[in-house]
C-alpha cells in the first residue's frame, strides 16, 4: 500500500508508517483490507512511543481544474484499539513536499480521532482542496504526532474527488457509462455538444486528451492500463469530472 508514498520517521525511533491487514474476526486470517498504520505503543516491547511520523503523497497535478471545480481530499481514520484510541494526527496540503512546506500551509486538518467517534471504528473525513485548483505540484501528507502511549492510528480509503459547482449545466442530463467488453467510455449530453475530454490517472497524470463535437460520443480507451481514472469533460465551456474504473 505504501509503495507510492514517502515516509519520514522524524522522531527517529525506528518506528515508521507501515501496512497492516488486521484479523478482525479472530480466525487467524487477515481481512484482506491493508491500511496505513503508525503506532504510539510498541506491543512487542511494552514501551510507549512518541511518534512524529509523516506519510507523504506523490506529486499531484491539479492544473486541469479551475476555481469552479470543488476539489476534495477524503480518507477514513481510527484509533485501532477502542480503549486506547486518542491518536493525534494532522493532514497537510502544500505546493512542495518538504516538512517546512507542509507546516507553513494554511490548508490543514487536525484531530484526536478517538475523541471524535474514531475509537476502534473508522470515521470519514474530508478536506477542501479548491485553493489548489490550477496548481501542478501539489502534495498532501498525514502526520501522526503529539501523542504517546495509546496504540495505533489507522488511515484508509484515501481519495481525491471533484464535484460540480452549482452553476455547472444543472439542466443538462449528461450521462456516461463504461463498456468493459468494447473498452469504450460512452457519453451523452442531449442539450449541449461535448467539446473535449481529458483523462487523468489517479495521481493526476494526463493519459489522454481528445477533441469532441457531438452530443453523443464513444471513446476507445483500450490503450489504457487497467485502473482508476478521472475524466474531465468539457461541454461548451462547462466542466464535469467523473471517476471510472477501466478493466
Amino acid at each position: 500500500m505504501l509503495i507510492c508514498w514517502e515516509t519520514l520517521d522524524e522522531d527517529r525511533d525506528g518506528s515508521d508508517w507501515l501496512t497492516s491487514d488486521y484479523d478482525s474476526y479472530g480466525d487467524e486470517i487477515p481481512d484482506g483490507n491493508p491500511m496505513a498504520t503508525s503506532a504510539s505503543y510498541d506491543n512487542n516491547t511494552g514501551l510507549a512511543l512518541t511518534p512524529d511520523n509523516w506519510l507523504i503523497s506523490q506529486s499531484l497535478d491539479f492544473s486541469p481544474y479551475s476555481a469552479t471545480d470543488n476539489l476534495e481530499l477524503s480518507w477514513d481514520a481510527r484509533g485501532a484499539d477502542a480503549d486506547w484510541a486518542n491518536e493525534n494526527y494532522t493532514v497537510y496540503v502544500a505546493i512542495g513536499n518538504e516538512v517546512s512546506d507542509f507546516t507553513a500551509s494554511t490548508t490543514t486538518f487536525n484531530e484526536i480521532v478517538g475523541e471524535n467517534g474514531g475509537d476502534g471504528v473508522f470515521v470519514s473525513r474530508t478536506l477542501d482542496l479548491s485553493a489548489f485548483a490550477g496548481e501542478s505540484n501539489v502534495y498532501f501528507a498525514f502526520r501522526h504526532h503529539d501523542v504517546s502511549d495509546q496504540f495505533a492510528l489507522n488511515i484508509d480509503n484515501i481519495a481525491i474527488s471533484s464535484t460540480l459547482s452549482v452553476n455547472d449545466f444543472e439542466s443538462n442530463t449528461f450521462t456516461h457509462y463504461y463498456n468493459s467488453e468494447l473498452k469504450t467510455l460512452n457519453f451523452e449530453s442531449p442539450a449541449m455538444a461535448l467539446t473535449s475530454i481529458e483523462i487523468y490517472s489517479i495521481l493526476g497524470q494526463n493519459v489522454m486528451t481528445k477533441s469532441l463535437s457531438n452530443t453523443t460520443e464513444s471513446l476507445n480507451i483500450s490503450s489504457l492500463t487497467d485502473g482508476v481514472y478521472l475524466a474531465k469533460v468539457n461541454i461548451e465551456g462547462n466542466y464535469k469530472t467523473i471517476k471510472f474504473v477501466k478493466n
